[in-house]
């Protein structure tokens, strides 16, 4: 599988929770911290997708998503967004703005996969390759 993941997590445990189920299976994950490391992380184009986590220390989770919307180097990018507090209106508003699906804190191990899963798959097909 192979494929980059970026989790934009500001709780390092949950981050590197969330990393090791997607190493676990066959991801390669990089963990940032904050929203502005993990734009200026995802603009560098070694990512095949982004997990955010929409409550961030430096800026908005909706915001971010925004930006990367909005940015060609990242705008290609299946972004899964995580959050502990995720109503219909905000799952709505991240879907409006991109996201390829929302998941509520806590998820399984497997909610996690197949969305990531469908996420780049989903990618793919909008970029004409195979899944």
């Amino acid at each position: 599988m192979n494929a980059r993941i970026l989790v934009i997590e500001d709780e390092r445990a949950i981050a590197r929770a969330v990393a090791l189920r997607l190493e676990t299976a066959g991801f390669v994950a990089e963990c940032a911290g904050s929203a502005i490391e993990g734009l200026e992380l995802a603009a560098t184009g070694r990512f095949s997708a982004v997990l955010l986590d929409l409550r961030l220390p430096d800026l908005d989770g909706l915001e971010a998503l925004a930006r990367l919307g909005a940015d060609p180097r990242t705008r290609a990018l299946p972004v899964v967004v995580l959050s502990a507090s995720l109503s219909d209106r905000t799952r709505d508003a991240a879907l409006v703005l991109g996201a390829s699906a929302a998941l509520a804190k806590p998820f399984g191990s497997r909610e996690l996969l197949r969305a990531v899963e469908a996420a780049l798959a989903s990618s793919a097909l909008r970029a004409g390759g195979a899944a």
